[in-house]
């Protein structure tokens, strides 16, 4: 299952009902938690459907970045010639 991240942008704090039907309708398993946020793992053609019916809620996918090494060993560093 892929990961997915819902923002609420209404006015206040997400409301706990629509997390409920998220859940319960949409198959969601809340993985983490913010006011606003919500990650979760499920099925993205079931959710995104869910999510039409959720004005305020977006959806996106969760990506992951590798950071740089900021310090390259000395190995890796080519030398001049």
């Amino acid at each position: 299952m892929a990961r997915f991240i819902l923002s609420y942008r209404g006015q206040g704090p997400k409301p706990a009902a629509d997390v409920d039907r998220l859940v319960d309708e949409g198959g969601a398993k809340v993985v983490d938690s913010l006011p606003r946020m919500v990650l979760v793992e499920g099925e993205e053609a079931r959710l995104r459907h869910l999510i039409e019916k959720l004005p305020d809620w977006t959806l996106s996918v969760e990506r992951h970045y590798g950071v740089p090494d900021p310090h390259p060993s000395a190995s890796k560093v080519k030398k001049r010639s």
